[in-house]
């Protein structure tokens, strides 16, 4: 009970903090009006080249974001797999094609300078990675490699959600304004990665004692046989000449 409450908090929280990112970003795209991203970056706004690859990089998160709201309710891949493979395949071809080549294109204009520009271009390989080994496994029919790439992309693909609450936080705590930037972008790309990996190792421990479980019960499939049979054999006298 306390484990689905717990999923269904974290679900919720995954569901409103996206939808405040999606709302903060999407102002980059459809407003003509100056937004703080945007005012810091006046030169690099009025360029073409680079406002179109912000504004597609905008809408391939967007995408990726809203099609992975379900993609990990084990009910919705039993019940309508249909659903979950076009989710899949939306979510793969929006990082794949559009936001990891833009984000690439993106970073060399970061701010923090080569630090800066050095962690987003690592998350944008982790990111590419894990999404192309998600997708290769699934076609192959590796179910388990699947799922596990496809919580590595996941990590990464919600790091724009970690860097916006670790930035809102340390700058609460007075940081400097650079500082804060280059903490939260590193902090959200390895404090993400690392949460993967614990999800992922904590799943294949629970699969092992269950397949532990199961081979024991098929060696004993009776209970009392594993231990001796407790049947005690009646005494049966001497017959009398």
């Amino acid at each position: 009970m306390i484990g689905v409450l717990l999923k269904c908090v974290s679900w919720i929280g995954f569901v409103c903090l996206s939808l405040i990112v999606v709302e903060n970003s999407w102002a980059i795209v459809v407003t003509e009006d100056a937004v703080p991203f945007l005012e810091e970056r006046i030169e690099l706004s009025e360029t073409p080249t680079w406002r179109a690859m912000l504004a597609l990089h905008v809408v391939a998160g967007i995408t990726c974001l809203l099609a992975s709201f379900l993609q990990f309710f084990r009910s919705l891949v039993r019940r309508v797999p249909r659903v979950h493979r076009w989710l899949g395949r939306i979510y793969t071809w929006s990082i794949l094609g559009v936001l990891s080549p833009t984000g690439f294109y993106l970073a060399i204009y970061s701010k923090g300078g080569i630090a800066g520009a050095a962690g987003f271009v690592v998350l944008g390989i982790f990111t590419t990675h894990s999404t192309w080994m998600g997708w290769i496994s699934i076609r192959h029919g590796q179910t388990r490699e699947h799922v596990r790439w496809m919580i590595r992309s996941f990590a990464m693909v919600t790091t724009a959600i970690t860097f916006r609450i670790y930035n809102i936080a340390f700058t609460e705590l007075g940081m400097h304004y650079e500082t804060v930037y280059l903490v939260a972008l590193y902090l959200s790309l390895i404090g993400n990665a690392m949460a993967a990996e614990w999800l992922i190792a904590r799943m294949n421990s629970s699969r092992s004692t269950e397949t532990q479980k199961n081979t024991e019960h098929e060696k004993h499939p009776n209970p009392v046989a594993a231990f001796g049979s407790t049947h005690t054999p009646r005494f049966r006298p001497a017959n009398r000449v």
